[in-house]
This record gives structure tokens, C-alpha cells and sequence, in this order.
């Protein structure tokens, strides 16, 4: 009614109204617009917006709008998928014992999983562990290895067979003093333990971890603690070590007489053919006694005691010096020539413990070179029905560098002892006298003795002989005694080496000088009984001088040998070597260093450096283990230095050093391969495996069902690119039809 009455009145309503409509639309429009203008869609919104009958474009265009937006942020998805599995065998022997070796459950998986197998371990001193790229590791182990840095994911299996295994084992040997003391970890049932020092004496091991400990006579060289159990393991059964230094070194004195106060007396039977057991003396003296006397084994302990233990050795008035004394009992031009001849006929073969008589007799010869003269020359043959060098025409000190080396060769033939000395006589002699030593097992005959003794004669040549078994005969008696020489009888059981040095002592002459004779030294006189002549080798110190009918002997020379040093008294005076080896008797170690040393899986050595309670940082420490190299030990605080060295399988000797100068010594235990220190499921070692590497352990090894898979993330912004790219194409082609009008 009102519409009818007041039509101009209703057609104004109606325009403001639309008005505001129009409004409303427009800034909703305006907005879209905007955040159409900024994801940079370029559409003719007005145009669609004004004649749009259909809302098919809008939505297409949003949903190209929404599927741009998400791409824009990478999206992904996980998937589950099989994984590319590697399975891991430990072979190592710790593992002995253990049900995946069978291969049963190895095979079964490796069919489950088209799985690569890698056996690791083997016969090897310590486990590695060292995973290959995979999606996921299947694990049979032990877990007794170093973790590494990195892995993939690793489920360990954990096996019955290794969660009870029996085993005793000797975990470290030590002494504690006057005691020596076992730590050892059983639990078997019936191990028994002994020490060495007192093998009858055995004792029950308890199970779990324990120790056992003995007591320690004097002069022990080394100890061995043994048990004796049923496990797989006897690797780790036994630990030797040699004893360490006492506070308060020894000094020896070794030859006949009674040894000045404070020194230990020794006969040379005593004197040890070990190394270890020099640790305990700071001075050793040889004095008048015979260098003959000493195995090859005691020369070369008294060698090792020099080059790496730093100890000193004074020989006082001895019979002939050894190669590391500083004076020479020839001149430096060659006297003789020493024609060394072995029998290496058929008879030679013959063995005896284990060794032939012809290995026997080398070796001796290697034993008396050190012995010889060292500037005068040297031949070395084998002879049986001919004679063969061996080497000639060389320096005796040459043929020691380059080291004599038999050769190789079975004895055999008969001996033509005869033909061989005929050939020596009529051969040039290098205008030297020879002294011809003989070592045979046997009996020779002579045609002709007397022409041979005169050829011999001529050529200034003496025959020695030592001979094996069987008496010689007449005619070789006469040979050797007319041509001025010595024989020597020898069993089977006598020391060859020995009785050849003897042999060719006897041939040397005699250097004995003075039988009265005054030495002046540290402000002192000393009188002495005899004065041998020798001669002062290049290098060494002159400290005191004898003058004798107007010619100047070498009394006291001096000299360093490795870290050791050696002194020589031409002159037989126990007063006199007394005091010598009080002034050069090895210092005691500094009180500023206190070394401590660790051993078990490794050696351990800490240096605590400190002066009045200040500590001594910037410090220059090595340590050597035997003739191995040396390491630097690293400062890890103020005053404290630390390395960590590989055990030696043999009882050794650990020196420490600072700026080159020797500061402790110590014995070391021979300790087995790290791969026996430990035997057992390490399931800790496991745990922290599997956690840090996403994986699991799984239990147990037999009968159980499994399965490793992996999540594998699959990119979503292909997908969704695709779907925006459809609905912006579809937009186009019904803007182009006029839908969108």
C-alpha cells in the first residue's frame, strides 16, 4: 500500500539499499583482490566477479591457491618399506661358545632379508667393529669392541650361547713388597692357581673376582702366575712379569774374591742371562775374571743392561775385553788372521736335543766374532771333502755390522782334513801369521804329517782344534802341538761356545805388561798387581794414564754405550774399582717426577711433575717400551702428563725419559691379546650401540620373529604443483570458452 501510495519514496529505499549492498560487496571483493594481487595471480577479477554465474571458477581457483601454498613448504609424507639389511658375524674368539655359529639362524634371516653377510673378527689380537652402508644392521656379537662413530641403524641379536660362559683368567700380575699378588676372575667350578716361584704350591681360585698372592725370594728374575681350569679360553691363563727396581739399587761385583762393602758378591754362573733382572743394579764390576766365562746370553743381557737400561759396567783387570769396552786388546792395524774352519761332513748331521752337531757349531762361531780382535781379518769356510768360504778377506768388526749368516745346507761327505790344511799352508796369508781354528766331530788321518807340519809352519800358521766326541789321533796331536796351537775336548753336552772363545783366547798373546805398577786417580794413589796393554778406541775419554819405560798405557778409559757407560781398568785393583763404581754408579731417579703406570688392556702412564708444590708444566716426556720407538707424552693439566702405549706380549721394560735423559724404569707385564681380556656378553656395549643409532636389541636369538623395516619420506610438492597446475589450466580454458562471463 505504502509502495503504491509513495512509489518515488520505495524506489529510494530500494537504491540506498543496493547501494549499501554494492558497498558491502565491493570491499569484500577489494580484499580477495588483494591477496589474489600478492600470490601473484593475475586474473581479470573484475570481469569474474561481475559476471560469474557459476562459483566452479572460484573454487578451481582456490584450490590452486591452497595447493601452491602448501608446496611452497616442502611437505612430506612417511611411508613404511623393507629395508636393506647387511647382517654382521662376529668370528672373533671371544666368541667361542656361542649358537649363531652353527649358521642356522644366520641363514634363515639372510633368506628373510636378501641380506649381505660380513663375517668380522677372526684370528685377530682386537675386534673391530666397522659397519658397511645399510638401512639397518642385523648384529651377532658379543659386543666386546670400541664403539665406532658413526653406524646405521643396529639391532643386536642376543645369543643364549654367550650369556653363561665359563672362563678363569689372570687380569694383572704386580708386585706388592716382598709379595707377589694375582688378580684373577673365575667362574668356573675347580680352577686352580700356582706361581712360579712356587710351582707345587697350587691353590683353589673362587669364583667371582679375587686376589691370590705369594711370597717372593730374593733375586727372582721373573714370575709367571698360571691357571689351570676347563674353559675355551686358555689365552688368558697365565701373566709373567719380571720384578721391579727396588728403592735402593744394588751394585754387583762378579769374578773371584771377596767384593768391597755395600757390594753384592756374584760368581759368573750367577750373573743373569735375563735383562729384567739388571733393573735392580745401578753398577755392575767384572773384575779379574775370564770373558770366556759368560754365555752368549749373559753378554748379551750385559749389552741390553747398557743400550736401554742405562746402567754402567766397569771391568776391572778382566782377560780380554768385550766389543762395548772402550780400550781394544789389539792394535788398530791387524795382527793375524783367524781362519775359522767347521767339519760339515755326513757325521755332522747328527742331532741331538732337537739340533744337529752342524747348527751347534755355527752358532758358537756367531758367538766368539764379538770376542776377536776386531781390525784383524777373518775367513770362515766349511771343509769335508773340499773346502767351501764361507766369507773371507773381511775385518773381523766388518763382519759383525753386516751380521754372519751360515749358510744353508745339509752336512754330508767324508773329511779330507788333510788336503784342506795343505791348501791353507800353500795359499796366500796376507803376510800375516794365521791362527787356524778347527771344530770337528771327526777322527782325521795323515798321510804325510811331517811335510804338512813344516808347510804350516812356514806359513806361520797354528792349528787349533776342538774337538766333538771321539779322542784325536796321534798324528793330530803332533799337528797341534808342533805348530804351536791348543786342542780342547768337547761332549755333546759341553757349552761349544764357550770352549771356542777358550780355544781362540789361548791363541792370543799375552798382554801382561807390568807386575807392579802405581795409578793416580780422584787425588788418590792405588797400587795395582798387573797392567794389561791395550788400546784406546776412537770415541772414548781418557780418565787416568799409566807411564812405563817411557811408553804411555791407557789405565781408566771411558765411554758411552746407548744410555749406558762403560769403564775399563788396564789395571787388576779392587780398591781402585771400587771407587770407580761408587762415582759412576747411575744417579737415583729425580724426586720430582712421580711416574705411575697402569697395566691391564693398556699401559697407562701418568707423570705428576712438581717442584716444592709448584707444578712443572712445559716439560718434554717420552716412553719407551724395549727398542720400540718413542712416544711423547701430552700434558692434560697443570703438572700431569699422560700417554697410553699397547701392551708387549713379553715381559719388557718401559723407560721413561725426559729431554732425552733416562727417569724411571720399569717392568712390564707380558700380557695376552686384548680380544681375551674380556669374555662374556658385553650388553651394556651393546645398549649404547643400539640406542644411538635408532635401533633395538632383540631377544632371543632362537625361535623369535622379526621384523626391520624402515620409513622412507616421500615429497609432496610434486603432487601438489600438479594438482594447482590443473585448476589454473581448467580456469584458463573456461575463461576462454566464456564461462566465467
Amino acid at each position: 500500500m505504502l509502495a503504491k501510495l509513495n512509489p518515488e519514496l520505495t524506489r529510494t529505499r530500494r537504491s540506498e539499499g543496493a547501494k549499501v549492498r554494492e558497498q558491502e560487496n565491493k570491499k569484500f571483493h577489494l580484499s580477495f583482490e588483494t591477496i589474489c594481487y600478492h600470490l601473484g595471480v593475475a586474473l581479470e577479477w573484475k570481469r569474474l566477479r561481475e559476471g560469474c554465474a557459476s562459483k566452479t571458477p572460484i573454487a578451481l581457483l582456490i584450490l590452486s591457491l591452497i595447493c601452491l601454498t602448501l608446496a611452497a613448504g616442502s611437505p612430506r609424507i612417511l611411508r613404511t618399506v623393507p629395508a636393506r639389511v647387511v647382517i654382521m658375524v662376529d668370528q672373533s674368539a671371544s666368541t667361542r661358545g656361542s649358537q649363531y655359529r652353527d649358521g642356522a639362524l644366520v641363514g634363515r634371516l639372510q633368506r628373510q632379508y636378501d641380506a649381505r653377510v660380513i663375517e668380522f673378527g677372526g684370528d685377530t689380537d682386537e675386534t673391530v667393529f666397522a659397519p658397511p652402508d645399510a638401512d639397518a644392521i642385523l648384529l651377532f656379537s658379543d659386543g666386546q669392541f670400541d664403539l665406532p662413530t658413526y653406524a646405521p641403524p643396529v639391532y643386536a641379536v642376543i645369543d643364549p650361547g654367550l650369556l653363561n660362559l665359563k672362563d678363569a683368567s689372570v687380569s694383572r700380575l704386580e708386585f706388592r713388597n716382598r709379595e707377589i699378588v694375582a688378580a684373577v676372575r673365575n667362574n668356573t667350578d675347580g680352577a686352580t692357581l700356582a706361581f712360579s716361584t712356587n710351582p707345587q704350591r697350587s691353590r683353589d681360585v673362587p669364583k667371582g673376582a679375587t686376589s691370590l698372592s705369594d711370597s717372593l725370594a730374593m733375586n727372582v728374575s721373573s714370575v709367571t702366575a698360571q691357571i689351570t681350569s676347563d674353559d675355551r679360553w686358555s689365552e688368558n691363563n697365565a701373566l709373567s712379569i719380571a720384578p721391579s727396581p727396588p728403592m735402593h739399587l744394588e751394585k754387583w761385583w762378579v769374578g773371584p774374591g771377596t767384593p768391597p762393602q755395600s757390594f753384592r758378591a756374584m760368581s759368573v754362573s750367577q750373573l743373569p742371562s735375563d735383562a729384567t733382572s739388571y733393573l735392580r743394579a745401578s753398577v755392575i764390576v767384572l773384575h779379574g775374571m775370564r770373558m770366556s766365562g759368560l754365555s752368549g746370553k749373559q753378554v748379551e743381557s750385559l749389552e741390553r743392561y747398557l743400550r736401554e737400561l742405562g746402567g754402567v759396567v766397569i771391568l776391572s783387570g778382566i782377560d780380554r775385553q768385550p766389543g762395548f769396552s772402550p780400550v781394544s786388546d789389539s792394535p788398530p792395524t791387524p795382527e793375524r788372521r783367524w781362519v775359522i774352519l767347521c767339519d760339515q761332513s755326513g757325521s755332522m748331521a747328527q742331532r741331538e736335543n732337537d739340533q744337529s752337531k752342524f747348527s751347534r757349531a755355527t752358532a758358537s762361531i756367531q758367538s766368539l766374532l764379538p770376542t776377536l780382535p776386531q781390525d784383524d781379518r777373518l775367513d770362515i769356510g766349511g771343509f769335508a771333502r773340499d773346502l767351501l768360504w764361507w766369507t773371507s778377506g773381511k775385518r773381523v768388526a766388518d763382519e759383525i755390522k753386516t751380521g754372519f749368516i751360515p749358510p744353508v745346507l745339509e752336512p754330508s761327505g767324508p773329511t779330507n782334513l788333510e788336503a784342506i790344511l795343505r791348501e791353507l799352508a800353500g795359499g796366500p796369508m796376507q803376510n800375516l801369521p794365521s791362527e787356524i781354528l778347527l771344530i770337528t766331530d771327526a777322527e782325521a788321518t795323515f798321510a804325510d804329517v811331517d811335510s804338512l807340519i813344516a808347510s804350516l809352519r812356514s806359513a806361520k800358521s797354528r792349528v787349533h782344534l776342538m774337538q766333538i766326541g771321539a779322542a784325536a789321533s796321534p798324528a793330530t796331536d803332533r799337528l797341534i802341538s808342533e805348530t804351536g796351537g791348543t786342542r780342547l775336548q768337547s761332549g755333546v753336552d759341553a757349552n761349544w761356545a764357550s770352549q771356542l772363545q777358550s780355544l781362540a783366547a789361548g791363541a792370543m798373546p799375552d798382554r801382561t805388561v807390568a807386575t807392579d805398577v802405581v795409578i793416580e786417580f780422584e787425588n788418590r794413589r792405588f797400587n795395582a798387581s798387573m797392567l794389561r796393554e791395550t788400546w784406546l778406541k776412537q770415541g772414548a775419554s781418557l780418565l787416568a794414564g799409566a807411564s812405563l819405560s817411557g811408553r804411555d798405557f791407557p789405565a781408566i778409559a771411558k765411554w758411552r754405550v746407548g744410555e749406558g757407560t762403560v769403564c775399563t781398568l788396564a789395571v787388576q785393583s779392587a780398591d781402585l774399582a771400587s771407587v770407580l763404581a761408587v762415582r759412576e754408579a747411575a744417579r737415583p731417579r729425580d724426586a720430582r717426577f712421580r711416574v705411575t703406570v697402569d697395566q691391564e688392556e693398556f699401559i697407562r702412564i701418568r707423570i705428576d711433575a712438581t717442584d716444592g708444590g709448584q707444578y712443572l708444566n712445559g716439560l718434554l716426556f717420552g716412553a719407551r717400551v724395549d727398542a720400540q720407538a718413542t712416544q711423547t707424552l701430552q700434558q692434560t693439566a697443570p703438572g700431569l702428563y699422560e700417554a697410553k702405549l699397547p701392551p708387549p706380549r713379553m715381559p719388557a721394560i718401559l723407560t721413561i725419559f725426559k729431554d732425552d735423559q733416562a727417569v724411571d724404569r720399569i717392568a712390564l707385564t707380558g700380557r695376552y691379546a686384548r680380544e681375551f681380556s674380556n669374555i662374556g656378553l658385553n650388553r651394556d656395549n651393546l645398549q649404547r650401540l643400539t640406542q644411538s643409532t635408532g635401533g633395538r636389541i632383540i631377544e632371543p636369538a632362537k625361535g623369535d620373529s622379526f621384523h626391520i623395516l624402515r620409513k622412507s619420506p616421500r615429497e609432496l610438492s610434486p603432487l601438489l604443483l600438479s594438482i594447482a597446475s590443473v585448476s589454473l589450466g581448467a580456469l584458463l580454458i573456461l575463461w576462454k570458452l566464456g564461462r566465467t562471463i
